[in-house]
């Protein structure tokens, strides 16, 4: 997919709200080149891999006479229960492991509602599928009428396989002979592992080729990927590495040999028609990856490419229709819109019939594109993806000196635009379609549609919503992970994880080369003092309050003087933590609503817990990160978990307890392992090292006077917001204990990082003024998304309440779904366990609220200065000093 990034940043462009982001993420994709290519690898799908089992199991097979057949198995499986959302993924399961009977109408209507010039062959392909399985879909007349004009040489091999499949009694000697010639030399005939399994069954109806198919299986069972399943494609190395290389090469920074050495790769494997293919070991040529290589070479080294480059464009000439736009594959086919962007993207007024070119494609486009600004489906279910592609050629207009043209240009950007602004979703973000979740992949085609289409206050406000969701899905290696929207065979979709990197890699660069994300008008300036209006914080389930609360807080109390916590005793840490301090902070009224059910010894352990490690904060801010005492903060946390023993360890004789939070360690932990499985101890002392060990990190920052970037911050605080601890505690008052494999399941972990994330920037809203005015302490999130947008406090806040409520919907997303009702009707303690975590949302927002923990006041003389940054739960991370050597 050509981009048209190849231009290097402007000056100043480094200071951007993404460069930190994107360099990760380019370090990422740089990691992973071998001989000049990117991997690209597709990874399992149901259709390839429910038509494996179904071979085998026609070719009379037992399990153990076919490597990896129960794998294969369980890989299906998997996808029927577990994985997939797609109920057509499922149905294809279904009838590989139990044959058929499921309702089919899901899959039937969306064929019938597809909606394309493919979509005879496509119908042709799963009435050959369905009755491959021995079903029926009911799509009407299919077969011999396919209008076959036009086809490549994949879509004729398996339209063929798909009509020898229904009718093989009328299989002429031209179509066996077509079918043949894929089962030639010694691999998969063109990577194409959905063409390979259609040609062997259907070789396998035509009598004498029970040889040829033996053989072919043999070289099927090569494809089978870890999981147990089988991919659409080998991958798609030429076009990720010619992506990901338009992004590198159009920005100064990168490592100029590995980029030429990507370059060069990709010139040496251009076919004779001056084409490139989408992987190595494929001869087929199309305008997506010429068009994508062209734009890599030409950005790389103009003059080093130059005869590979003017053999590109000489293929795109030959391939273009005559109403101006350009098929996929073969002359002569409809010409479609993604097709004919890429293209432009990758010609120059410049070039050989250049301006004619353009000038008809942008005419195609404008042609071709619908009232609401969206066109035809492509390869991509996702709407931005065309509109990006769109968009980006729209820019030769103006270099074409024609106003006609380029007031066409601009009628079509703002419908684009239009369209984009109204379909953003509340987290930043948006979906393949308007009201689907949004995905890392179509939020960087719109932002960088909205880049260059968009303007004012709308769509500034629209970029920096998009910049932050983008930033936000960042995982800590770099990367991004996505739902599938690349189709083939349409409207069938495949996964080449590596293209989500490639593709926020361009968004990220289109945002950095678009310069920085103007702050929206009439807001105080960044370093405006004084108070704030907060955002209005959505949390649809309210707080609950433990009738039990005022029993729980004097034992708590008491609990706390005996471990010597309170300076009036004579014991605690001079102006650390008083009785006064302890009854404002009042911790034991969050604990009793994060645990409103529990009984009073369950309510007051989670109340001393929680008294515990927020004095451990303060604790070790006060010793260790003020003074810059690397080497004792270092002694004082590796003696931490010998007080932390687990039942299931060869021990020895725990430490004498030298200071008041190990002996709150020593007091609490063994009555809260009692009972209590190994997993679940474990996963608790884990989640508490977590909480505490990332003190070493602060310290670190401390001594470079370094702040951390947004990413890295919520990274961090998710090891320290206490949110994951608490729900292991709540969990244990409400009698509960998630099997291991329970909790460390995907849709578990996402629940618990979104509480986290929720409980982070719920306590950095209410924090920010205090931190911004007695501290000016950066390390919150409304003041780094100040820095990171180039805007004043009040739109900040609005980012971070956004963030806020994205995850209360993806919690929500999350808990409604397919999957955690799988979950919740195999393990139902589950049900609980989530309304845990709603519990300590809640909970921890009330009582931000009701105890005014961050109110700003001055202090008067004597007072013990107020901790940097938030106190709250685990919230250490949030308040590294600025600069602890001034």
């Amino acid at each position: 997919m050509s981009m048209h990034l190849s231009r290097h940043a402007p000056v100043g462009a480094s200071a951007g709200p993404s460069v930190a982001a994107r360099r990760r993420l380019a370090g990422r994709l740089l990691d992973s080149v071998e001989d000049g290519l990117m991997p690209g690898t597709c990874v399992s799908r149901a259709l390839e891999s429910a038509l494996v089992l179904r071979l085998y199991q026609l070719e009379g097979a037992v399990p153990a006479a076919t490597p990896g057949r129960g794998e294969l198995v369980d890989y299906l499986r998997w996808v029927r229960h577990t994985a997939s959302p797609d109920s057509s993924e499922r149905l294809l399961a279904g009838w590989a492991l139990t044959g058929p009977g499921a309702d089919t109408s899901a899959a039937v209507g969306e064929l019938r509602s597809f909606r394309h010039f493919s979509a005879g062959r496509k119908r042709c392909l799963a009435a050959a599928v369905a009755k491959v399985f021995g079903a029926r879909l009911d799509l009407g007349p299919v077969g011999s009428d396919v209008d076959r004009q036009g086809l490549h040489a994949w879509a004729s091999a398996y339209l063929t396989a798909a009509q020898v499949i229904l009718a093989p009694e009328r299989a002429s000697e031209a179509q066996v002979a077509e079918l043949r010639a894929t089962q030639r030399g010694p691999g998969i005939w063109e990577e194409h592992i959905l063409c390979h399994v259609l040609v062997l069954h259907a070789l396998r109806l035509v009598p004498g080729h029970e040889d040829l198919v033996r053989r072919g299986v043999v070289r099927l069972r090569r494809t089978q990927r870890e999981d147990g399943g089988f991919p659409f494609i080998r991958g798609e190395g030429i076009f990720v590495t010619a992506m990901a290389g338009v992004g590198l090469a159009g920005t100064c920074g990168y490592p100029r040999p590995k980029v030429i050495a990507m370059a060069d790769r990709l010139a040496g494997l251009q076919r004779p028609d001056g084409g490139w293919a989408y992987a190595v070991g494929v001869e087929q040529t199309d305008v997506d990856d010429t068009s994508v290589v062209v734009e890599f070479l030409r950005a790389a080294d103009p003059y080093r490419y130059r005869p590979a480059v003017a053999a590109g464009l000489g293929y795109l000439r030959r391939i273009r229709g005559r109403d101006g736009g350009f098929p996929t594959y073969v002359a002569g086919a409809d010409s479609e819109v993604t097709m004919t962007a890429a293209a432009a993207n990758a010609i120059r007024p410049s070039d050989p019939r250049g301006t004619e070119i353009l000038r008809e494609a942008i005419a195609f486009l404008a042609e071709h594109q619908r009232s609401d600004g969206t066109f035809e489906a492509g390869w991509s279910r996702s709407r931005a993806n065309a509109i990006c592609r769109a968009v980006l050629a729209m820019r030769a207009a103006p270099r074409l000196g024609e106003p006609k043209t380029e007031a066409l240009a601009g009628r079509f950007n703002r419908r684009c635009s239009r369209f984009l602004l109204e379909s953003q979703n509340t987290d930043g973000g948006w979906g393949q379609l308007p009201g689907e979740a949004s995905d890392p992949i179509s939020t960087a085609f719109s932002v960088i549609a909205l880049s260059h289409a968009a303007s004012g206050a709308p769509g500034a406000a629209a970029l920096a919503k998009g910049t932050t969701y983008l930033l936000r899905e960042q995982h800590g290696d770099g990367g991004y992970a996505c739902r599938p929207e690349s189709v083939g065979p349409r409207p069938v979709l495949f996964d080449v994880p590596a293209l989500a990197d490639a593709y926020v890699l361009l968004g990220l660069g289109h945002l950095e080369t678009a310069g920085p994300v103007p702050a929206v008008p009439n807001q105080p300036s960044p370093r405006t003092k004084g108070p704030l209006m907060l955002p209005e914080m959505y949390l649809p389930f309210p707080a609950r309050r433990s009738p039990l609360l005022d029993e729980v807080r004097t034992r708590t109390r008491n609990w706390a003087r005996g471990q010597g916590m309170f300076e009036e005793d004579g014991t605690g840490e001079p102006g650390l933590w008083s009785v006064e301090k302890f009854d404002t902070q009042d911790l034991a009224l969050s604990a009793a609503m994060f645990a409103p059910e529990a009984s009073a010894e369950e309510l007051e352990r989670i109340a001393c817990w929680c008294f515990l490690l927020t004095f451990y904060d303060d604790y070790f801010l006060t010793l260790y990160k003020n003074t810059g005492d690397r080497a004792g903060a270092q002694r004082f946390t590796d003696r931490l978990a010998a007080f932390l023993p687990l039942d299931d360890e060869r021990n020895g004789p725990a430490p004498r307890p030298g200071n008041p939070v190990e002996r709150g360690l020593a007091s609490l932990w063994p009555t809260a392992r009692q009972g209590r499985s190994a997993g679940w101890q474990r996963r608790f002392r884990t989640n508490l090292l977590n909480n505490t060990g990332r003190s070493m990190q602060e310290v670190s920052n401390n001594s470079e006077q370094r702040v951390p970037d947004l990413m890295e911050y919520m990274e961090m605080r998710r090891g320290t917001a206490g949110a994951p601890w608490v729900a292991d505690l709540v969990e244990r008052a409400r009698g509960l204990d998630l099997p291991t494999e329970l909790y460390l399941s995907e849709p578990v972990q996402a629940m618990v990082t979104a509480a986290a994330d929720h409980v982070t920037l719920a306590n950095d809203l209410f924090s920010h003024r205090k931190e911004s005015e007695l501290e000016e302490d950066p390390h919150n999130a409304v003041v780094i998304v100040q820095e990171l947008l180039a805007c004043a406090a009040g739109p900040a806040m609005e980012v971070v309440n956004d963030l806020a409520t994205s995850r209360v919907g993806t919690f929500q997303h999350l808990a409604a779904s397919q999957e955690v009702a799988d979950l919740t009707e195999e393990q139902p303690e589950l049900k609980q366990y989530v309304q845990g975590l709603r519990d300590v949302m809640a909970g921890n927002l009330e009582w931000t609220r009701l105890t005014g923990r961050y109110t700003v006041t001055d202090r008067s003389p004597g007072q013990a200065p107020v901790p940097s940054g938030p106190t709250g739960l685990g919230t250490s991370a949030a308040r590294i000093p600025y600069a602890v050597t001034s």
